[in-house]
């Protein structure tokens, strides 16, 4: 038996890539859930393949030294899972991960921002008029307008605008292309930012990258990370003290605010990308639940 050296994860990464297809988010995800193991291996001198017992205590010790949520815990526990299944399949080792079990997750949705929230969230970000002020304006407008993953706002390229149709073409997931309607307030502010803004930020450079930032000297699109640090920023004087914000809040915001509009379930899936119907479905439980406490509320008899 030999334990988890660099070859294996490397092995792992070129087969996630290449094989499974996977996106470039998601195989981060997972060598660096792997590379955590591998840290524990050597933290507990374990130089052997892991068993069973070793996966067991690994994520023990995520759940209550490190405080891994039941989410994120399962993601890893996901990757470990596919990582072992790979080393059982390809390089005949024992899959020690098969007997894992996921944690039980509350499927709720994270915090909602209502239609309000929203407004005052654009308004907010309209303070800063700097040339990067005004991109992170309409990369927000973009992100909530379009009901768009941070990853594919981030990575937008200028082939993927067809702004005279009205239209952005998104490659999502496991490398789907989906066409999303954008609103002609935001089709406008694109065009304007295009025009202006972005011309003025890359100046000779040749760029593709819709929302251009600079690192080093160098364009490249904006962190999922760096992002996030921005809604914050500009969440401050909107969102009660205490709640945070996280860019995923305004893509289920939106869903949330169709449906009660009247959209129906299989234009939300198409929209937002999702492969299974089901999922979508969370967001009708979420407007039960909104319809349940206006019931308690109003009713005649409450």
């Amino acid at each position: 038996m030999i334990g988890l050296d660099k070859r294996l994860v490397e092995a792992f990464r070129a087969y996630l890539l290449t094989q499974k297809r996977a996106s470039k988010n998601t195989v981060n995800a997972y060598i660096s859930d792997i590379r955590q193991l591998v840290s524990f291996c050597k933290e507990q001198s374990i130089s052997q393949h892991p068993s069973v017992q070793d996966l067991k205590a690994f994520i023990k010790d995520l759940r209550t030294k490190q405080q891994v949520g039941s989410r994120t815990l399962s993601r890893k526990i996901s990757s470990l899972k596919s990582f072992f299944a790979y080393l059982n399949q390809y390089h005949k080792l024992p899959n020690s991960a098969a007997e894992l079990v996921f944690p039980k997750i509350d499927k709720r949705l994270p915090g909602l921002m209502s239609e309000t929230q929203i407004a005052q969230l654009f308004e907010s970000s309209k303070k800063d008029t700097s040339h990067g002020g005004v991109r992170n304006a309409v990369m927000l407008h973009l992100l909530y307008g379009a009901g768009l993953r941070v990853s594919e706002l981030v990575n937008l390229r200028l082939a993927n605008l067809k702004l005279d149709e009205g239209l952005i073409s998104i490659m999502g997931k496991r490398d789907k292309e989906r066409l999303v309607p954008v609103h002609s307030q935001i089709i406008g502010m694109l065009k304007a930012y295009l025009k202006k803004e972005r011309k003025t930020m890359i100046k000779e450079t040749v760029t593709d990258v819709v929302f251009p930032v600079r690192y080093a000297g160098n364009l490249q699109p904006m962190s999922r990370q760096a992002f996030w640090g921005l809604l914050k920023k500009m969440a401050r004087t909107v969102l009660p003290v205490g709640q945070n914000i996280h860019p995923h809040m305004l893509r289920h915001s939106l869903a949330t605010h169709l449906l009660r509009q009247g959209a129906d379930l299989r234009s939300l899936q198409l929209l937002l990308g999702h492969e299974s119907l089901a999922t979508v479905q969370i967001y009708t439980h979420l407007d039960t639940t909104d319809l349940r406490k206006l019931y308690d509320k109003k009713h005649p008899r409450s």
